[in-house]
């Protein structure tokens, strides 16, 4: 990682350094266009170039430009048209030289950053071969009982946060605004807490009132979004597991197929839904997963995230343009067949594509799914 930054650096001091070398070759330039002979004045923005030498690149380009300048100041009055172009060219072949140093810098590390994502994917596909494949999952029910609100009680356990009642926090890191609500911190002897996420860089403090109310809706911190271990706004309801003998997921032939059905009964939205005290219609989901290796980890991942909250929320529908349950980022398949773009099977994971495992797993981390949370 240092390499790379190093790298990053590299290129960004290279890209300041050829913008001064820009400015000095369009000025050239302007001059050879508008000269008008040995009564012509002219005149280069020396203090503006010299302070901007100072924090030039080094890659000899700073005394190159100094350079640059002492031989304008002292040569262009004898013989100013020859010099500009002498001085022109030179100008563009450090420009070309820079250009061309920056952008190899950049290509070799696009590609180092390529090698590194696929070195990642490749050693999650030989883990995942390593470990055993889970079990199919068991005919059963599960139930999810909302939470109407957080307590404040259990919000301050989840996110282990500080009550600054003196103020030195504050001081520390020099904050004395909510930086979401924009009141001042401590205003009417309000408490002041400082969530475990907060540095220098993200300043995490804020009113009570702002986290009890951000928490509401979300599982991050609403300054650094560092997530934490919250269960979602998903409404009640059931999520039913069965099995179809007799049709198989299109692509995992002769494999049966894992049928999953949610349910979800007509309610009240509560403060943690869209619009609190409104009423929303009753809906339910049928996805379908193939009884095999791929299935069974796809419904481990759905089992942990249906229990936790996170596979649906209540909100305004695109589709039925109205207000009920809606998936939560999460995507499933509603179909054992017609393909990725039906929103069903076949979508497997190959070497050059992300299929359906790979993507739910990745949404589920998003959302702060956790198998080991169960």
């Amino acid at each position: 990682m240092e390499q790379e930054g190093g790298a990053s650096t590299e290129a960004s001091t290279l890209e300041a350094g050829i913008t001064d070398w820009i400015d000095i070759t369009r000025f050239l330039e302007q001059q050879e266009r508008e000269k008008k002979g040995e009564e012509h004045l002219w005149k280069l923005p020396h203090e503006a170039l010299r302070s901007r030498a100072v924090t030039a690149v080094d890659f000899g380009m700073q005394q190159e430009l100094i350079y640059l300048l002492h031989d304008f100041d002292e040569l262009c009055a004898a013989s100013r048209a020859s010099m500009c172009r002498t001085l022109l060219e030179e100008a563009r072949k450090v420009l070309e030289e820079l250009t061309t140093k920056r952008d190899n810098i950049m290509m070799v590390n696009s590609f180092r950053l390529e090698r590194e994502l696929l070195a990642e994917k490749e050693a999650e596909r030989e883990a995942r071969e390593k470990t055993p494949p889970p079990k199919l999952p068991a005919i059963q029910t599960l139930l999810f009982e909302t939470t109407p609100s957080l307590s404040e009680e259990a919000l301050r356990k989840i996110l282990d946060w500080t009550v600054d009642t003196t103020g030195d926090l504050r001081e520390k890191h020099n904050v004395t605004l909510d930086p979401i609500m924009g009141d001042e911190l401590g205003d009417e002897n309000e408490e002041v807490v400082v969530l475990e996420c907060c540095n220098e860089a993200f300043k995490c403090i804020f009113n009570k009132s702002t986290v009890l109310k951000a928490f509401e809706s979300d599982h991050r911190c609403p300054m650094c979004r560092q997530p934490y271990a919250i269960d979602g706004p998903q409404p009640s309801g059931t999520m039913d597991i069965s099995y179809d003998a007799h049709t198989c997921c299109e692509g995992h032939e002769p494999f049966g197929t894992i049928v999953i059905h949610y349910s979800f009964p007509p309610g009240i939205q509560t403060e943690r839904m869209l619009k609190p005290g409104d009423p929303y219609d009753v809906d339910s989901r049928t996805v379908y997963l193939p009884a095999d290796e791929t299935g069974a980890r796809c419904a481990q991942w759905l089992i942990a995230a249906f229990k936790q909250g996170k596979l649906f929320k209540v909100g305004l529908s695109s589709t039925r343009g109205r207000v009920g349950v809606v998936w939560n980022g999460i995507h499933q398949k509603t179909r054992p067949n017609g393909g990725e773009a039906n929103h069903g099977w076949p979508d497997e994971t190959t070497k050059d594509h992300s299929g359906h495992l790979d993507r739910l797993i990745s949404e589920c981390k998003k959302a702060n799914v956790s198998l080991t949370k169960q």
